[in-house]
């Protein structure tokens, strides 16, 4: 569950569930699972950010790690269905969705560590124009004390 406030007076409350069966295979861990969400705004504001009053969805997703000592993984691919609503009075709109997620990490001695992690998601695949997308990229470098 999560509760989030917006610098515009905005807020948004979600929650997120998601079983998964997990694997290992040659020293990969692989999962399997579905994610359910729910989320509300207080209001739509239309101020450059994605704000339904009412948004729920459901995923399959695959992830999978790997950690080899100094160098390793992670990803994950999630493929669904999402649902929204942005008033009251409006309909309904339902599209199907993709995203996913990886991370690459190499520790570089004791105390450093480096990661370049990208992200990204189409969330309106039948329609990309209704739907919104996005994507992100960092790299982070941790020096521990």
């Amino acid at each position: 569950m999560h509760h989030h406030d917006f610098s515009d007076r905005n807020s948004s409350n979600s929650i997120q569930l998601a079983p998964e069966y997990d694997s290992q295979i040659f020293g990969l861990d692989l999962g399997l699972g579905c994610r359910l969400r729910y989320m509300a705004f207080e209001r739509h504001t239309l101020n450059g950010y994605y704000d339904p009053l009412v948004s729920y969805g459901q995923q399959v997703f695959m992830d999978a790690a790997y950690d080899a000592g100094r160098f390793y993984f992670s990803f994950d691919v999630a493929r669904g269905r999402g649902t929204s609503k942005n008033s009251v009075t409006s309909t309904a709109a339902s599209d199907f969705s993709g995203e996913s997620a990886g991370t690459l990490g190499w520790r570089i001695s004791e105390r450093v560590l480096a990661e370049l992690t990208a992200s990204g998601g189409d969330y309106g695949l039948n329609y990309p124009v209704k739907g919104w997308t996005q994507m992100s990229t960092a790299l982070r470098v941790k020096y521990s004390f």
